[in-house]
């Protein structure tokens, strides 16, 4: 199992096989042995959890990347009528979907995964321009400009800063 150790002096990775200490990887300042000692205990079971953090599970990381699949395939296959050729850089695409999804679901898979749906069911409401280009490295790439469409609407970002009660009366007309 793998912990992060975080103090004024150090960041650094600590790595546990089979209960003992395997590796320490250094990530930010300078690591003397004295220190080592006193902070990373020989035995998993000695750890004190308020200097070591432990690492995110894989099982953790999957809360939103199983899900948001499955959800990606059902809707690319009901859109296209063909099975999504799932590739290894959609697959980074869509873990990186997830990290933003989850920072503004406050680390919550749950509600990031919901936040994907809700995305995708509101596809049809984005330009021609994302709505005709279903892929999750795209997607990935565009993930602001989509959510900023889906949050106001097709008037996007900029004409959303310019809207006035004018144009809802001018659209109301045109209905």
């Amino acid at each position: 199992m793998k912990y992060t150790l975080i103090n004024d002096r150090i960041t650094a990775e600590i790595t546990y096989r089979r209960g003992k200490l395997a590796a320490v990887d250094i990530k930010k300042g300078t690591f003397d042995f004295e220190l080592l000692g006193l902070l990373v205990p020989d035995k998993e079971k000695d750890i004190d959890t308020n200097i070591l953090l432990p690492n995110e599970t894989k099982q953790q990381k999957n809360a939103f990347y199983q899900p948001a699949m499955l959800a990606w395939n059902n809707f690319y296959t009901a859109r296209a009528g063909i099975d999504y050729r799932f590739t290894a850089a959609d697959g980074i695409a869509l873990s990186k979907i997830g990290d933003h999804l989850r920072k503004l679901a406050a680390d919550d898979a749950n509600t990031a995964v919901e936040m994907w749906k809700h995305i995708l069911g509101r596809w049809e409401t984005l330009d021609d321009f994302y709505r005709n280009t279903p892929d999750l490295k795209f997607v990935n790439s565009q993930l602001n400009r989509i959510l900023i469409q889906v949050k106001n609407g097709k008037q996007g970002f900029a004409a959303a800063s310019k809207h006035d009660d004018a144009d809802d009366l001018r659209r109301n007309f045109a209905r």
